[in-house]
């Protein structure tokens, strides 16, 4: 993964990477980054909810999930919905 590449050395300069994307793609780049299966991404991307954050951070040469789906900076309520 490229991109991923670019990430792990801004991350290592000091700096921070936001990245904005669809659940799908969401899923299948976390799946990827912590090694976990297709059945695992396919569940994920179908529970995540819009507007959700998930955090990852890398350490000793390995992603991993600090957080995952968190929809705490949204209100409560119907305008909570998954992707």
């Amino acid at each position: 993964m490229r991109a991923s590449s670019e990430w792990e050395a801004s991350l290592r300069s000091g700096s921070s990477v936001i990245v904005v994307s669809s659940a799908g793609v969401i899923a299948t780049l976390l799946a990827g980054l912590v090694a976990q299966d297709l059945a695992w991404q396919r569940e994920l991307a179908v529970a995540l909810y819009n507007a959700s954050v998930s955090e990852l951070g890398f350490e000793d040469g390995a992603w991993r999930i600090e957080s995952l789906n968190c929809v705490r900076h949204l209100e409560a309520g119907p305008l909570r919905t998954r992707a």
